[in-house]
């Protein structure tokens, strides 16, 4: 049978009879057909003249639906029964429509029954004629339906699902923005850190890194050789003191000499090396000579904090290219501020960039120019852009959270991909400061390699808590710079999405969440529960698919954005088809 088109319809009721079912069918009939082609008194405008009105929309509609409820028949005012009163509204309508030959359905709600001939008024008889439709609270959503399907046609199952959808969509209203909203909302819970009280999203990106670790595990040879002041090293050579000694500074010029004659790419020193000493000039030499030599060996030293605009380095060392050992900590994440954008530079599609990280002075040989903020990536004399180094995100320093850094200094900042807890203690990837020095060492350990030099005793204050993955772990601040350089080096960078990329994924997880909601609403729970599993599974598959290419998801927050939307609009549906219920 072919679908008859959309009607126009009049209801008629009588508030003090049926107005709650009447408002309802209303509101569901305007879904299903649309707020013009449907009318109901309570869109009379202030001042139009009632009766007037009625008139003039009954000539328009092709459906009159009468609304009957338990007082519908006996209703009555001071002049007695209302129905037998020529001015009752109800009775003119009814009277208009029976005259006029407009397509007429009772409607009987709340257990009432169809009036007979005898009791209505001789201009209302053929009323009882008509087939009645009945919908009851408890099975509205079928009835209605079976109303529909009386109005339009018969519709096959599909037919009335997409009607059930629209239906919807139409009733949202101003709702309808629904998961816009909820996106929005989700990128402004993202800049403000909503969740960092409860560190739900730095825990989050720990574990998705170490997930992708399984798939892509950091490689085997990084290239890197991590050379610990270990306890041994200060048992054989003497107290450290985090290098600001004389002595100390003369075997920083040996292994710098001997890291050269082996071949090693660079000599990276996790240290602050501030207070002269009378070795700065044999260890500035060294550096110079393995600068300048073949193959060359570029030296590079640390600095924690400024000295004006500039990070402090003895005077005798200033040649050398110095980097800010700067770590910053939040929650289960740290970061390494890989560059600072130049305060000085209107902030535009490219920004100049000062005041490079340890990290990325050990990484490239060329020098840092800008920062393309919309590619994240950092723009390095003699690299192509799409070998560049990538960062995370752009931060602002707060107050005091390094003293290589100043407040409110805005910073390309990378956030670490920790390796897992035994990567660094491989003999392939560490030594001891006393091996590198000690000739008996083979220069093949050296050769070709970034030798980061720092502080691996275990009664060092330069530690820190780590977590990978279920695991945490305290290890040395010279082995997180050592990832930060692994991470550069290899390509491994994090990156976070834009606000873009971040209103993207909570509009689909939230449009996901709506529409499964809508789709398992009138399924079984335990099938609805299934499916809900499943979507979040199948999220975090795909969380962990992109983490694998090094684009971190905002996990927790599109799960929130999903199951929000989702529990929104099974509410809605549950109120909309749930019985009305008394007032008091």
């Amino acid at each position: 049978m072919t679908a008859k088109p959309a009607p126009s319809i009049f209801i008629s009721y009588r508030r003090s009879d049926a107005s709650s079912p009447a408002g309802r069918l209303c509101d569901w009939l305007k879904r299903q057909f649309g707020s013009k082609r449907v009318f109901l008194d309570t869109d009379i405008n202030y001042g139009d003249n009632f009766a007037q009105v009625l008139e003039s929309r009954l000539a328009e509609v092709s459906v009159l639906i009468v609304v009957i409820g338990p007082d519908w028949l006996d209703c009555r005012n001071e002049h007695g029964r209302r129905l037998d009163q020529p001015d009752d509204y109800v009775r003119m309508e009814v009277e208009t429509g029976l005259r006029r030959g407009i397509r007429l359905i009772p409607v009987l709600v709340g257990g009432a029954e169809m009036p007979a001939a005898d009791d209505l008024p001789e201009a209302l008889k053929p009323l009882h004629l008509h087939n009645a439709a009945r919908i009851d609270d408890h099975s509205f959503r079928q009835h209605f339906d079976a109303l529909v399907d009386q109005l339009v046609g018969p519709r096959d199952p599909r037919q009335q699902e997409r009607d059930r959808l629209m239906r919807l969509v139409r009733g949202l209203g101003a709702g309808a923005l629904l998961s816009a909203a909820i996106a929005i909302a989700i990128v402004m819970a993202v800049w403000t850190g909503a969740l960092s009280l409860f560190n739900l999203d730095t825990y989050s990106d720990a574990l998705l890194l170490s997930a992708a670790d399984a798939v892509d595990p950091p490689p085997e040879s990084p290239g890197i050789m991590l050379v610990g002041i270990d306890d041994a090293s200060e048992g054989a050579l003497g107290p450290p003191a985090l290098g600001a000694n004389a002595h100390w500074r003369q075997l920083h010029a040996r292994l710098i000499e001997r890291a050269h004659r082996a071949g090693a790419e660079a000599v990276v020193f996790d240290m602050s090396l501030v207070t002269p000493t009378d070795a700065d000039d044999a260890l500035a030499g060294a550096a110079a000579r393995a600068a300048s030599g073949e193959p060359r060996t570029r030296v590079v030293i640390g600095g924690n904090r400024l000295n004006e605009s500039d990070l402090a380095v003895a005077p005798g060392l200033r040649s050398l290219p110095a980097g800010s050992t700067c770590l910053q900590r939040r929650g289960h994440r740290y970061a390494v501020p890989l560059a600072v954008l130049d305060p000085a530079a209107d902030i535009e599609a490219t920004v100049p960039v000062i005041r490079p990280a340890l990290a990325l002075l050990a990484s490239v040989e060329g020098k840092a120019i800008d920062a393309d903020l919309d590619r994240r990536r950092l723009n390095v004399n003699g690299l192509r852009l799409s070998e560049s180094p990538r960062f995370t995100t752009i931060a602002r320093v707060r107050e005091g959270a390094c003293q290589a850094l100043a407040a409110n200094d805005e910073v390309a900042s990378l956030m670490l991909r920790p390796t897992p807890p035994a990567y660094w203690r491989d003999p392939e990837r560490t030594m001891s400061y006393a091996a590198a020095l000690d000739a008996a060492t083979p220069d093949t350990r050296l050769a070709g390699r970034i030798l980061l030099v720092g502080d691996t005793r275990s009664q060092s204050r330069d530690r820190h808590p780590v977590r990978h993955g279920l695991s945490s772990t305290v290890v040395p601040g010279v082995q997180l710079h050592a990832d930060a350089i692994l991470s550069l080096r290899h390509h491994r960078e994090p990156v976070q999405l834009t606000a873009g990329g971040t209103l993207a994924t909570a509009l689909l997880c939230a449009l996901t969440g709506a529409i499964a909601s809508f789709l398992l609403f009138t399924r079984p729970p335990w099938q609805r529960r299934l499916a809900f599993g499943v979507l979040c599974v199948g999220y975090l598959l795909v969380a962990w698919g992109s983490a694998v290419f090094n684009v971190l998801l905002n996990l927790p927050y599109d799960l929130i954005a999903f199951t929000l939307a989702y529990l929104i609009v099974w509410r809605w549906q549950r109120r909309d088809q749930a019985p009305e219920l008394p007032h008091d």
